[in-house]
């Protein structure tokens, strides 16, 4: 799980715009 978590970050890092912004909004509500 810790590394499903890990790619995830990174995943949003990567993006890093509205798309990323976006995503961790949802995964945070």
């Amino acid at each position: 799980m810790s590394d499903h978590v890990s790619g995830k970050a990174i995943v949003i890092t990567g993006a890093g715009g509205g798309f990323g912004r976006l995503v961790a909004q949802k995964a945070a509500a």
